[in-house]
């Protein structure tokens, strides 16, 4: 039996990948994270940081990623820099 995605899901605040999880000063729904991929052979993998707007009604408006490369050499001032710049925006 195959089933249909869900057309909506809950994005649920945690501690350590959605801590910020809310509402825009317009009303809009958001989600602020730091989304990773990990190296995989040659592939040295990837940090970002992930603004994702939503519509009040949860359909996706816009992602904003910003990519900060590989974790091996991440400017961790200009990460920290950058969420807290997209955090005050929202």
């Amino acid at each position: 039996m195959k089933s249909e995605p869900p057309e909506l899901i809950a994005i649920d605040h945690d501690d350590s990948h959605a801590e910020h999880v809310g509402h825009t000063r317009d009303g809009r729904q958001f989600f602020l994270t730091t989304p990773f991929e990990p190296p995989h052979g040659d592939d040295q993998g990837g940090e970002y940081v992930a603004l994702f707007l939503f519509d009040g009604e949860g359909n996706l408006l816009t992602a904003e990623i910003d990519d900060f490369g590989p974790r091996v050499t991440v400017d961790n001032d200009a990460v920290r820099s950058k969420y807290d710049r997209r955090l005050a925006d929202t």
